[in-house]
Order: structure tokens, then C-alpha cells, then sequence
């Protein structure tokens, strides 16, 4: 019996360890794109309480990550396609239409079950090259780092990977967060 009890307590401790990782995770999202404060915070938590239960990933449940991420900081475009340009890393990504963007998604959504089913490919460097491939889909306007880092971590867990929480380097004097964007030249 104390032997069946030490097992519950071991998974107990490893749920919450796990369930703290998840929200320094979270939290550290949202300080990278200097989204601070309690509502963001209960947001993209909410997004991830969606996202954890899905078995794949297809465009309109990433819209409804955006959507209910975005739903009070930017109702305006909360769940929908850009309609713009927008800049990323000094660079135009420029606007062509919407259907483009939807196909890049749904070729995003088709490599992720690809990789998956491909053992040879190493799942750190899977969960790496996907995240990549979404930030430069950058289907939204506005977002879309955190939307994308969601996915990463579930594609983390869906591969039973560690979390790696990046810290925010703004006033913590840290590598990780110039490292993370280091990925993206």
C-alpha cells in the first residue's frame, strides 16, 4: 500500500512540475512580445487549454488558438487572416491573399503529420524546423509568436519532449530569448 502511495505522490509532483513548467512557458511567451499582465496571461492559457487536447492541427484550429489569444487584446483581428504587410525581423512579409495563406497553413499542418510518422527525423530538430515554417507563414497580423510558440510546445509534448522555457531577456541580462531568434535568420 505505502509502496502504491509513493507512486500517486510521484505523479502528483510530476503533474504539478509539469503543469509550472507549462505556465512559465506561458508567461515567458507573452514577456518575449511584452504582453504583460494577468488577462494575457488567462488567455493564452485558455488557447492552450484548447490546443493540448487536439490530436492534430488543421488552419481553423489554429484560427481559434488566435482567436480566443487575441479575443481581448485585438478583437479587431482576433482569429482572422492578415489582410496586410507586416514586418518581421526588419524584413516585409508581404501580403498576397488570404488563400495563401490558408494553403501554407494546411502544407504547415500536413508536414507536422508527416514528420511525425518519419523515425529517422530527430523530434527536437522536427518541433524546430515546424515552429520555423509557421513563424514564416506569419498568417496574422498580430500574434503570431505567441500562437506559434503555443504550437511548439504542444508539438514538444506531443513528442514527449522536455519544455524549454525561453526567458524573456528584457531586464534578466540572458542568452535564451537572442538565441531563440537566432532560429529565424
Amino acid at each position: 500500500m505505502k509502496k502504491i502511495n509513493d507512486m500517486k505522490k510521484q505523479k502528483l509532483k510530476k503533474r504539478a512540475t509539469r503543469n509550472k513548467n507549462i505556465d512559465d512557458f506561458i508567461r515567458e511567451s507573452n514577456s518575449i512580445e511584452r504582453v504583460e499582465g494577468l488577462e494575457p496571461f488567462i488567455q493564452a492559457k485558455k488557447a492552450w487549454n484548447y490546443l493540448k487536447y487536439q490530436k492534430y492541427l488543421t488552419p481553423n484550429k489554429i484560427l481559434k488558438i488566435h482567436k480566443i489569444l487575441m479575443k481581448d487584446l485585438r478583437p479587431d483581428i482576433a482569429g482572422r487572416y492578415r489582410n496586410c504587410d507586416v514586418w518581421i525581423g526588419g524584413h516585409v512579409k508581404p501580403f498576397i491573399s488570404w488563400q495563401l495563406i490558408n494553403d501554407d497553413l494546411e502544407n504547415f499542418c500536413k508536414d507536422i503529420l508527416i514528420y511525425s510518422q518519419d523515425e529517422s527525423l530527430s523530434p527536437k530538430s522536427v518541433v524546430k524546423t515546424s515552429h520555423i515554417q509557421f513563424e514564416n507563414i506569419h498568417p496574422f497580423e498580430d500574434g503570431n509568436g505567441r500562437v506559434g510558440r503555443l504550437i511548439m510546445l504542444w508539438h514538444r509534448i506531443q513528442y514527449r519532449l522536455p519544455i524549454e522555457v525561453i526567458h524573456a531577456d528584457y531586464d534578466k541580462g540572458g542568452d535564451e530569448q537572442k538565441n531563440y531568434y537566432k532560429w529565424f535568420r
